[in-house]
């Protein structure tokens, strides 16, 4: 059971991308976004991967300003899952309150002003626009987190209504966007949403610089845009891994090859991270940008040690009837 777990949400990675983003949202708003995300099904469900804690995708000043639940600020560690259910039960039953409804997305929006904000600096909007923008976002969040979770068969074939499901729900989504604020102004806003992780790259690399060897401004949307990208071809190819795992109860074999394949991916990225910043970056700089990939891998890898000592201790442990 706990292996069709894991397969579950490796699955679900691949496909309900809207989930994962609400999923890294809701982290950290209960604990004080990030979106990008990991998903309802899989919080419904308890866990996935047996692996480190994933990662929270968090905000950066760097062009951008950070939603309130992406800022690292006062953020506890993360509880376990049935305390994360149990506050996703409680919202589930509050949101059927019109009233509620109403105040939590007065509350969203207020929070996401710096998003607004960025939208008017940086992509150009009007006012109207990003206001539009923000609150589409808001309500979506709150009508995503009032669905009730649904049992979902972890065959290949099970999850396909799932993949489908998702598939529509987004893009329902961006077809109202488009309808709201026109094409362009939809992509400007979705590649934005998208390039937070790389934002926040770019904002640590600034904050550890001397005064010397600073960014300039000409420097950091370049930065941004690379990594952004890179950071896309790294999880697309995460998961196109995640997709061709066999449909299987997992076993220390399979998590033990599943990290090692996440590790060679993240060095590949990091690779084309390098090359792409040798472009751009000073030689000082530069050296200071592969320290923090370096530690990146060396955080993943410590993580990745913990898991396994985890399933070995839950491997020895008498299994309930």
């Amino acid at each position: 059971m706990r292996k069709s777990v894991w397969l579950l949400g490796a699955a679900l990675v691949v496909s309900l991308t809207t989930c994962l983003w609400l999923w890294s949202a809701l982290r950290n708003e209960r604990a004080s976004h990030q979106l990008e995300i990991e998903r309802l099904t899989r919080l419904s469900s308890a866990s996935s991967l047996p692996s480190a804690r994933p990662k929270r995708e968090e905000s950066a000043s760097v062009g951008a300003s950070p939603a309130p639940e992406e800022s690292g600020a006062n953020v506890p560690a993360r509880e376990e899952p049935a305390a994360d259910e149990d506050w996703m039960d409680e919202q589930r039953r509050l949101l059927k309150d019109p009233k509620y409804f109403e105040a939590r997305l007065e509350e969203r929006r207020a929070e996401l002003v710096g998003w607004r904000d960025d939208a008017m600096r940086l992509l150009g909007f009007s006012r109207k626009d990003a206001d539009t923008l923000v609150a589409a976002y808001a309500e979506r969040y709150l009508r995503l987190l009032s669905r009730e979770p649904e049992n979902v068969d972890a065959s290949p074939e099970g999850l396909q209504p799932a993949r489908e499901a998702a598939d529509a729900d987004e893009r329902a989504y961006q077809d109202h966007l488009r309808d709201l604020v026109g094409e362009e102004k939809r992509a400007s806003w979705e590649t934005f949403l998208e390039s937070r992780f790389a934002r926040r790259q770019v904002e640590t690399l600034r904050t550890s610089l001397d005064r010397i060897d600073a960014l300039r401004d000409e420097q950091i949307e370049p930065l941004v845009s690379a990594l952004y990208r890179e950071s896309a071809e790294h999880q697309r190819q995460k998961e196109e891994y995640l997709a061709s795992l066999p449909a299987e109860d997992l076993t220390a074999e399979l998590q033990l090859r599943y990290f090692e394949r996440s590790r060679e991916l993240l060095l590949e990225a990091n690779r084309r991270k390098h090359s792409a910043g040798a472009r751009i970056l000073s030689s000082t700089q530069l050296k200071r940008f592969d320290e923090m990939l370096d530690a990146e891998v060396k955080e993943q890898e410590a993580s990745q040690r913990a898991a396994l000592v985890q399933s070995e201790i839950e491997a020895r442990q008498p299994k309930a009837n």
